[in-house]
C-alpha cells in the first residue's frame, strides 16, 4: 500500500485565550494589549473615545483595534513587558519577552517604521544537566518580570531559576547592542531554607523593594483531601532578594511556613500597600514582611488537622489531662482577620484575580461570579491611590452577585488612569474576553439593574463598618534585632509597624465607593471544541462551553423581498440611492442601456416603478458608470455623458476640451487626452467625480455659482488605468505603478506615486510586500472595519489586498505606508461585469456593523460597531444575607461593542444573488441589493452571525454545556429530508452525600438509612456555607437548524452520563431503501465505590409532528425505539455494514437491528482497558483506546465474526482516530490519524513492509504537533476534520505525490528563506516529542500555514527559490492556488 501525501490546512486559527499583558508597545503615547492564543499573538490598540451626542451625559468609553498578529512556530507558555535601556526603550517603547516549552525565551521589540515585530535575542536553555528524570513531561516554563524591568526570571524543569538581568542604563563607552547582561541559572533548591523543595506553586516579584525581590510559593511533600488528617499546611511562602551576577548568591529575606495545601496564587500588590495576596481554595492571606492577615471565604477554611498521637496538658493545679488527637494549631489561620466571611460560601478555586489599585483586587471565580477582595488600613489609612503606607488590619470580601465568563488570566490597563476609573481585560479560555470599565463612585452600596434597587440600613452599615481587630504580632518570622532604619534599607521605605499596634477600632469605609463595571469591548472566544458534526446544509456545529457554535464558510444573506425580471440575467450592475424615507431610485445598468426605477418602499416591490423620461430624463441609451448624489442632486455618469438632475446631460466631449484638461502637470510634462469612453468613475461626497477614461484619469467639480450651477475642471493625470476612492482621495494604477491623489477643498492636487508596490524616494504612500507579478486590472481603496486597504484585482484574477499603518513621516508628508495581506482567486464566472461594490455600515441594526467592499463572490470585510452580546450578568436565585454582598454594580447597553474591530475577514457568498447595490437603509433594515438569474432581490446579513473570523460563526446559547454532537440527515438522508442535530449537554447540580447514599442503597438492593432519608426530607443539607461537589445533570436535546431552537429534550437518569453519541445507518425492513439513520447514544453511571459502572444503549428516531400554534418551530420529536442494559458504560459508537458498533467497557460488540427495531448482539472482540473512539468505512473498523493506541479490524458479515487485522504496539494515548483516502475509487489507498495529546499521528497498515512483522503492527508514518486535538472525522474526497481545545479547525487532504514533492521542496527553501520571529525553527516544532527516543519528524504532512508565506515574497526571490529546486514560479503558484482552494465544502 503506497504512502498517502497530505496537507494541514487550519481553517480557524484558536481563539481560547491563555495569556495577556498590558504595555506602550506600538508607541510612547500607545496603550496596547497582548494577548496570546496558543501560537497565536495578537497586539490591541486601546483608545478611549468619548460617547455621546450633543445635549446628553457623554462618557469615555475603551474599544481595542487590532494592530497586529503574528503566527509563531511555538506555543506560548508565558508573556512579559520590559522596558529596556537601549533600542526602542530609549524611544519610550516596550518590550516583550515570550517562553516557550522546554526551556526558551525570546525578546521582542516593535518596528514602527516596518510595523512588524523583530526578535532581539533567543536565550536557550534546553540543556541535559538541568533535566530531571520524570515520568511526566515538565511544566510549561513561567516567565516573571521585575516590576521596574531589572531583570527576568524564567522557572523551568521544576526547580531551575534562569535570571536574565537588563541593563538599567549604557555607558558611553558602550558599544554592545544587548539590552541585557548574560544570564545565567541557579538551582532553587540550593538556596537556603529551600533545600526540601519538591514543586513551585507560584512566583511573582513584589513591589517597593531596592533590589529585584521574588515571593515564591512552594511545598516540599503534596497532599491531597484524603491524606489531609495526616498532612495538610504543607505550602510555603519564601521571599528572596535575587542577585544579578552569577557570583553572588540570592540572599532569602523571610519564609511564612504552613500556608494551605490548596494555595494556588501569588498576586504581588501595588505601592503603597505593597506585599502579596495568597489566594486559596477557602480563603485569603496577605503576606508583608512575614506577618500574615487572612480571611476564610467558606467554613472549611482553618479547620485543624488533627494528630496522630494523644497529647498531654498540665493544669494550673499540677494535674495531667490527655486529649486524644488534640489539633493542632496554624497560626496563619488565626492571624488578624478582621472580618469573618465564611458564611459566603464562595470558593476560590480555579479563579483569577487582577489589582485595580493598591488596596481593591476583583476576582472572578470558577463559576463566573465577580467578587471584591479590599485590604483595609488603619485609621485615616485613604483607600485606592491615594492609600498611605499604614499596612493592612483585615481583609474584606465582597461577593458582587454579578456574574462573568469563567476567566484563564486577567490585567490592569493602564489608559487615563485616575483614582475613580481604570481598565481591567478578562481573557477566558471558554468564552469572550471582556474589557471591562471599572469605576468607583460615592454613596450607599447599591446593585441596580436586578430587580431594583437594595441598599443597607445605616444601623447594617454601621455594624460592619467598624469591628475589633487582634492584631497578632509575627515578629519571629522577621529579625527583631534589626532597627527600623535598617529594615528600610531592605524593603525600602517600611509602612507602620505593626508591633506597637493595640486593638483599635478601624473604619471600614463601606459608604464611599461602589464598583460600577461596564463591558466596553469584547474578543470572541470559540474553544474548547469538545466536539463537532458536519452537517447536510454546509456547516459544521460545535459543542463548546454554554452551547453550540454553528460555522458556515461564506456570506449566505437572508433574502427579505424578490422583485422578479426577466432580464435579470443581462444586468451588469446596480445602484441603489435612498431618500431620507424608506423610498429612493434604482438605476438598473445592462451593456448598452440604463433603466432607473422609482420604489416608493425597498421592502415592498409592487411599489417599484419604472421611471418615464419627463419625470427623470436620466442616459438611457448607454451603459452607467457611475451613479451618486452631489449636494442632494442625482448624477449619473455614462460612458460618454454626465448627468445631474439640475444641469441636465453634458457631453463629456465638451468637458474634456477644456483647455487646462488638454494636458496635465504632474511632472513637469504635457500630453494631450484622447477623447474615448469611460471605462469607470466615482462620484464622492465632497462634491467630486473621478472619470477614467482609457488609461488616464482626470476630476471634475460641481459647483453652485450666482450664475448657475455647472461642472468646473480639477485636474488630471497620465499613464494610469484604473480607479477608486472615497471622498476626496483616489487611487489609480497601471501596470508599472500606483498613484494616489488628493484634492483639496480649495482645488488643488497632491500626488504621490508608489511603484511596483515598493516605495521609492519620493513616495509619501509606500506599500510594503511583495512585488505585483500581474497587472492590475482594478485597483479600490476604502475603509475595512476602520482600516484604510487598496484592494487589487489583477488580470489573474487574484484579488490582492494591501493594509495601511501609520509610519514616520518623513519631510513632514503623509505619514501612511501599506503591508501586504492576503491573495484571493475571484471566481468571475457568474459576474458579467465584475467590478468593486463597497459597503460601510452593512449588517443588522442591533448586530454588529461591517465595512469594506464585495469583488464578484469576494468579500472583504471587517467590523465597525454594534450591539452588546454578552459580558456581565446578574446571579439568579437566592443572593444569600445582605452583608458584604452590594459591592458591585453592573451596567449594561447596547451599541457599545465593536468586536473585530481591526479585523478582515475574506469570504465567498454561497448564495445565488450577486451583491451590487449595497447599504441601503429604511425602517430600521440595513441590507443591499443583488441581481440572481431570475430577479432582483433585497437582502440583509444574518444578524446572529460573526463575520470577523476567518470562518464566519454564530454561536447558539443553549444554557448548558454541550459535549456530543450528531447530525440526523433525516429518515432516508435524502436531500429533500429536514435534517437536525441532536445535542448532549449537561448543567451543573447540588451533590448530597445523603441522596447519593439513599441512592447507592436502593440500587444495591438494601433499605437505606433513615437518618439519611430524614436530612432529604428536613432539607438541611448543605447549609452553613459550605462549599460541596457538583455533578452534571445530563440531556439529549434536538435542535432545529431553522432558527437553531430546541424543538425536544430527553433528561437522563441521576448520575447517568451520555459517553457516545453517533447517528448511524442501519438496516431496516421499514423503508422502500432498506436503510434508515437512527440516533444511538451511549451512557454510564456511577454511583459510588462500592458499585460497579453500569451503561445503556439508547436508539431513537425522529418523527415529524403538527407544531402547536404557540410553538411554532416545535415541529419534530424524538421516538424511543430501543434501551438496553449494559453491564459496563457504553464509551464508543459507530455504523458497521448497516450495523451498530458499540464498545462496552473492554469489549466491542456488533449488533444486528432487527425488524422489531432490536439490537441483537453478532460478533464481539476483546479490547484493551477504554474505547475512546470507533470509525468505521464498510467493513473496516479502526478501535481508540485511553491507554494503548489504535487498533485495525474488519467484520465479517457471514458468519459474523470481527477480528484483529492490525495494531499499534508503541504506548500512546489515542482520543480519536479517523482514516485518510486516497486514490482513484477502484484503488484507494488508506490511512489512519489518531488524535493524541499533542496532535495527530499517522499510521498505515503495510504487510508487505519488514517493520510490521507481516502485517501484525502498524507502520508509523509520521506524528504532526497541531494542539490537543479534541476530536477528527472523515470527510469529502476523503480528507479529515479535527479541532483542538483551543478552538481551532483544522483540515488534512490528501495531494497527489508529485504535487507534494514540489511543495516539499518549497516548504524546505522557505524554511531558510524567511526570517522567523523568535528565532523558532518552523519545522521542529511541528515536531513531536517522545521521551528519550527524541523527536519524531512526519515526511507525509506539509504544513499549509507555512507554505502561503511564499505569497509574501517578491518577484526576484520567489524566481531564485524556484530556480533553487529545478521549478518555475507559476508551476509553484499553481500548487499554492490549489491547495488555497481547499475547504469544507
Amino acid at each position: 500500500m503506497s504512502t498517502i501525501y497530505s496537507l494541514y490546512k487550519e481553517l480557524l486559527p484558536p481563539s481560547g485565550i491563555d495569556h495577556v499583558a498590558t504595555a506602550s508597545f506600538t508607541g510612547p503615547e500607545v496603550t496596547n494589549l497582548i494577548v496570546a492564543q496558543s501560537n497565536l499573538l495578537r497586539i490591541y490598540e486601546v483608545n478611549e473615545k468619548i460617547q455621546g451626542n450633543s445635549g446628553e451625559s457623554l462618557d469615555r468609553i475603551a474599544r481595542l483595534r487590532l494592530m497586529h498578529e503574528e503566527y509563531l512556530n511555538g506555543v506560548i507558555t508565558s508573556i512579559g513587558t520590559v522596558r529596556t535601556a537601549t533600542g526602542v526603550g530609549a524611544q519610550g517603547l516596550d518590550s516583550l519577552l515570550l517562553a516557550f516549552k522546554d526551556a526558551k525565551v525570546c525578546l521582542l521589540e516593535w518596528s514602527v517604521a516596518d510595523h512588524t515585530l523583530t526578535t532581539v535575542s533567543l536565550h536557550y536553555f534546553e540543556r541535559d544537566e538541568f533535566r530531571k528524570e520524570s515520568l511526566t513531561p515538565p511544566r510549561p516554563p513561567i516567565l516573571r518580570v521585575d516590576p521596574q524591568s531589572r531583570c527576568a526570571v524564567v522557572l523551568f524543569y521544576e526547580d531551575r531559576l534562569a535570571i536574565i538581568p537588563l541593563k538599567s542604563e549604557l555607558s558611553a563607552n558602550n558599544e554592545e547592542p544587548e539590552p541585557f547582561w548574560p544570564s545565567f541559572v541557579v538551582s532553587l533548591s540550593s538556596l537556603e531554607g529551600m533545600k526540601k523543595l519538591g514543586s513551585v506553586t507560584d512566583l511573582v516579584f513584589l513591589e517597593g523593594y531596592l533590589e529585584p525581590t521574588l515571593a515564591i510559593m512552594w511545598q516540599a511533600d503534596q497532599t491531597w483531601t484524603g491524606r489531609l488528617t495526616h498532612l495538610k499546611d504543607t505550602q510555603k511562602l519564601s521571599v528572596i532578594s535575587l542577585s544579578l551576577s552569577a557570583t553572588v548568591p540570592s540572599t532569602p529575606l523571610f519564609q511564612t511556613p504552613s500556608l494551605p495545601y490548596n494555595a494556588h496564587t501569588l498576586l504581588a500588590m501595588p505601592m503603597p500597600v505593597g506585599g502579596t495576596l495568597v489566594l486559596c481554595n477557602d480563603g485569603v492571606i496577605y503576606v508583608q514582611r512575614g506577618e500574615t492577615t487572612s480571611c476564610g471565604v467558606n467554613p472549611w477554611w482553618g479547620i485543624p488537622k488533627f494528630t496522630n498521637t494523644d497529647e498531654e496538658f498540665v493544669n494550673e493545679d499540677g494535674t495531667i489531662t490527655v486529649n486524644p488527637k488534640a489539633t493542632e494549631v496554624n497560626p496563619v489561620y488565626h492571624a488578624p482577620q478582621g472580618y469573618d466571611h465564611k458564611h459566603l460560601g464562595l470558593s476560590l478555586a480555579g479563579c483569577s484575580a487582577v489589582s485595580v489599585n493598591p488596596d481593591s483586587v476583583l476576582t472572578v471565580l470558577a463559576d463566573g461570579e465577580i467578587i471584591s477582595i479590599f485590604l483595609d488600613g488603619g485609621e485615616d489609612a485613604g483607600r485606592g491611590w491615594n492609600r498611605r503606607r499604614a499596612g493592612v488590619r483585615g481583609i474584606r470580601v465582597a461577593p458582587g452577585r454579578l456574574k462573568a465568563h469563567r476567566s484563564s488570566c486577567a490585567t490592569r490597563i493602564f489608559i487615563n488612569h485616575t483614582d475613580q476609573q481604570s481598565y481591567i481585560f478578562l481573557g477566558s479560555r471558554v468564552s469572550d474576553g471582556l474589557l471591562v470599565r471599572v469605576r468607583a463612585q460615592s454613596g450607599a452600596m447599591s446593585l441596580s439593574n436586578v430587580g431594583g434597587e437594595e441598599s443597607w440600613t445605616a444601623e447594617e452599615a454601621q455594624n460592619f463598618s467598624s469591628m475589633d481587630i487582634d492584631v497578632n504580632d509575627n515578629a519571629e518570622q522577621v529579625d527583631d534585632s534589626l532597627g527600623d532604619e535598617e529594615l528600610d534599607d531592605i524593603y525600602g521605605s517600611s509602612p507602620q509597624s505593626s508591633s506597637s499596634a493595640v486593638k483599635k477600632k478601624a473604619s471600614a469605609g463601606l459608604s464611599q465607593h461602589v464598583w460600577q463595571l461596564k463591558v466596553t469591548d469584547q474578543l470572541a472566544v470559540h474553544s474548547p471544541i469538545r466536539d463537532f458534526a458536519l452537517g447536510g446544509n454546509g456547516e459544521i456545529v460545535m459543542c463548546v462551553e454554554d452551547g453550540i457554535i454553528v460555522g458556515r464558510e461564506g456570506v449566505h444573506p437572508l433574502v427579505a423581498v424578490q422583485h422578479t425580471m426577466e432580464d435579470a440575467a443581462q444586468i451588469t450592475n446596480l445602484w441603489a440611492l435612498p431618500d431620507v424615507d424608506s423610498s429612493g431610485h434604482l438605476f438598473v445598468t445592462y451593456e448598452q442601456s440604463t433603466t432607473a426605477l422609482r420604489c416608493g418602499s425597498w421592502l415592498d416591490p409592487s411599489t417599484w416603478t419604472v421611471v418615464d423620461e419627463p419625470t427623470l430624463a436620466i442616459l438611457r441609451d448607454q451603459r452607467t458608470v457611475a451613479v451618486g448624489r452631489l449636494d442632494g442632486k442625482i448624477v449619473q455618469v455614462g460612458e460618454r455623458d454626465i448627468w445631474c438632475e439640475s444641469v441636465g446631460a453634458t457631453p463629456l466631449s465638451e468637458l474634456l476640451e477644456m483647455p487646462a484638461l488638454d494636458e496635465m502637470d504632474v511632472d513637469g510634462d504635457t500630453t494631450p487626452m484622447t477623447r474615448e469612453s469611460v471605462t469607470a468613475a466615482y462620484v464622492s461626497e465632497t462634491n467630486l467625480v473621478h472619470l477614467q477614461i482609457e488609461g488616464r484619469s482626470c476630476v471634475v467639480r460641481f459647483t453652485s455659482e450666482p450664475n448657475g450651477e455647472r461642472w468646473t475642471k480639477v485636474g488630471a493625470l497620465d499613464g494610469v488605468g484604473y480607479l477608486c476612492g472615497k471622498e476626496s482621495k483616489w487611487i489609480v494604477a497601471n501596470e508599472n505603478s500606483i498613484h494616489i491623489l488628493n484634492v483639496t477643498e480649495a482645488g488643488a492636487k497632491e500626488v504621490w506615486k508608489c511603484e511596483n508596490l515598493r516605495p521609492i524616494l519620493r513616495d509619501d504612500v509606500s506599500v510594503e510586500g511583495p512585488l505585483l507579478d500581474d497587472k492590475p486590472k482594478k485597483i479600490w481603496i476604502g475603509d475595512v472595519g476602520g482600516v484604510l486597504c487598496i484592494a487589487i484585482l489583477t488580470t489573474r484574477d487574484d484579488l490582492v489586498l494591501f493594509k495601511s499603518f501609520s509610519a514616520p513621516s518623513r519631510h513632514g508628508r503623509l505619514p501612511l505606508s501599506f503591508r501586504y495581506h492576503s491573495r484571493t482567486p475571484v471566481h468571475t464566472d457568474a459576474s458579467p461585469g465584475i467590478d468593486f461594490n463597497e459597503f460601510y455600515s452593512l449588517g443588522h441594526n442591533n448586530g454588529v456593523r461591517y465595512s469594506g467592499v464585495v469583488v464578484g463572490d469576494v468579500w472583504i470585510m471587517g467590523a465597525v460597531g454594534g450591539g452588546l452580546g454578552g459580558g456581565i450578568w446578574p446571579v439568579a436565585g437566592d443572593e444569600g444575607t445582605k452583608e458584604n454582598r452590594l459591592e458591585l454594580k453592573m451596567v449594561m447597553e447596547n451599541n457599545v461593542r465593536t468586536q473585530g474591530h481591526g479585523e478582515i475577514a475574506i469570504h465567498r457568498h454561497r448564495s445565488n444573488a450577486q451583491p451590487m447595490a449595497l447599504d441601503l437603509a429604511c425602517n430600521n433594515f440595513n441590507g443591499f441589493i443583488a441581481r440572481t438569474p431570475t430577479s432582483l432581490v433585497v437582502a440583509q446579513l444574518d444578524p446572529s452571525t460573526l463575520y470577523t473570523p476567518r470562518l464566519p460563526l454564530n454561536r447558539v446559547p443553549l444554557g448548558r454545556t454541550a459535549h456530543k454532537v450528531a447530525f440526523w440527515p433525516g429518515p432516508t438522508g435524502t436531500e429533500g429530508d429536514f435534517g437536525m442535530y441532536v445535542v448532549a449537554t449537561s448543567t451543573p447540580i447540588d451533590w448530597k452525600l445523603c441522596a447519593a447514599k439513599v441512592d447507592a442503597a436502593r440500587s444495591a438492593g438494601v433499605d437505606p438509612d433513615e437518618s439519611d432519608i430524614a436530612q432529604i426530607e428536613n432539607n438541611d443539607y448543605g447549609k452553613g456555607g459550605k462549599v460541596f461537589p457538583t455533578v452534571g445533570q445530563w440531556f439529549l436535546e434536538l435542535v432545529s437548524p431553522r432558527g437553531w431552537r430546541v424543538v425536544d429534550t430527553i433528561p437522563m437518569e441521576q448520575y447517568e452520563q451520555i459517553l457516545a453519541l453517533a447517528t448511524v445507518h442501519v438496516t431496516s425492513s421499514q423503508t422502500r431503501s432498506g436503510k434508515k439513520f437512527v440516533i444511538v447514544s451511549g451512557t454510564g453511571t456511577q454511583r459510588g465505590e462500592d458499585l460497579a459502572c453500569r451503561g445503556r444503549v439508547l436508539v431513537h428516531d425522529v418523527s415529524g409532528i403538527v407544531p402547536d400554534p404557540e410553538t411554532p418551530w416545535v415541529t419534530h420529536k424524538f421516538k424511543k425505539l430501543f434501551i438496553g442494559e449494559e453491564k459496563s458504560p457504553v464509551t464508543a459508537l459507530c455504523g458497521v455494514g448497516g450495523n451498530v458498533g458499540v464498545a462496552v467497557g473492554s469489549k466491542i460488540i456488533i449488533h444486528q437491528f432487527d425488524e422489531a427495531e432490536q439490537l441483537s448482539g453478532v460478533a464481539f472482540l476483546d479490547v484493551n482497558m477504554y474505547v475512546t473512539c470507533l470509525r468505521s468505512i464498510k467493513n473496516l473498523v479502526v478501535v481508540s483506546d485511553i491507554l494503548k493506541g489504535v487498533w485495525f479490524c474488519g467484520f465479517q458479515e457471514e458468519p459474523p465474526k470481527l477480528v484483529l487485522i492490525s495494531k499499534d504496539y508503541s504506548p500512546s494515548s489515542s482520543l480519536a482516530a479517523s482514516f485518510l483516502l486516497s486514490g482513484a475509487e477502484t484503488q484507494k489507498s488508506l490511512q489512519i490519524v489518531s488524535a493524541e495529546e499533542t496532535g495527530l499521528s499517522m499510521m498505515q497498515f503495510a504487510p508487505y513492509t519488514v517493520v510490521s512483522h507481516n502485517g501484525q503492527a502498524l507502520v508509523k508514518r509520521g506524528d504532526f504537533v497541531c494542539g490537543r486535538v479534541s476530536q477528527i472525522r472523515e470527510w469529502a474526497n476523503g480528507s479529515v476534520v479535527g479541532t483542538t481545545l483551543d478552538g481551532a479547525i483544522f483540515l488534512l487532504r490528501p495531494v497527489p505525490e508529485k504535487q507534494f514533492k514540489r511543495l516539499s521542496a518549497v516548504f524546505t527553501k522557505l524554511c531558510s528563506a524567511l526570517p522567523w520571529i523568535g528565532g523558532l525553527n518552523p519545522r521542529g516544532w511541528r515536531y513531536h516529542s517522545r521521551g528519550s527516543g527524541g523527536l519524531t519528524g512526519n515526511r507525509c504532512v506539509l504544513d499549509y500555514d507555512l507554505l502561503r508565506r511564499w505569497e509574501e515574497l517578491d518577484e526576484v526571490t520567489k524566481k531564485g527559490v524556484a530556480k533553487g529546486i529545478g521549478l518555475v514560479v507559476e508551476r509553484v503558484d499553481g500548487d499554492l492556488n490549489e491547495a488555497k482552494r481547499f475547504g469544507l465544502w
